[in-house]
């Protein structure tokens, strides 16, 4: 098993029991209270570990983009979509758990470097496995990352609701 899946599984049931909790609110009204419930049952280790590994994905997508763009342009404009979804729900998790525990509400933005950099390194490493012609190992890698999707999509439904809510 890979650096990569070992991290998935010490946080996938964080995020899961996190979920689990708020399967009764349907995806497309996600709201505020359903957001504090998430965040509110996370430490703050869980909230930076599952944001951590939602970075990783956003690199593994993005290494898959740019792979499969010579012959499916459409598939990667599908994975650099992934990409920015999985990059902005790691750096709205982080956020959310700061406005939490502070009571500051910082720009999203500010959290985007701690989540880019774990895409960084999880793209170099989902490379060097097609560079090796590794195909089981980057295959792996986006099997990983689609146990991600649901959390990725609460939290990027979550951001999006925020943002269009009035001030």
């Amino acid at each position: 098993m890979s650096r990569f899946g070992r991290a998935l599984r010490g946080v996938q049931s964080i995020a899961l029991v996190g979920l689990g909790l708020l399967a009764a609110a349907p995806m497309a009204q996600v709201g505020e209270r359903d957001m504090d419930a998430l965040v509110g049952r996370m430490s703050t280790d869980e909230a930076a570990r599952v944001a951590d590994l939602l970075g990783m994905c956003g690199g593994v997508y993005a290494a898959f983009s740019k792979f499969v763009e010579p012959q499916t342009p459409e598939r990667a404009l599908e994975y650099r979509e992934l990409s920015n979804g999985a990059l902005t729900a790691g750096a709205y998790l982080l956020y959310r758990e700061h406005r939490r525990r502070t009571g500051e509400a910082r720009p999203v933005r500010e959290f985007m470097p701690r989540v880019a950099g774990r895409a960084e390194a999880s793209a170099a490493q989902a490379f060097a496995a097609f560079a090796a012609e590794d195909f089981d190992a980057a295959q792996e890698m986006l099997a990983d990352c689609v146990k991600m999707e649901e959390m990725r999509t609460f939290l990027v439904d979550a951001m999006s609701a925020e943002m269009a809510r009035p001030k």
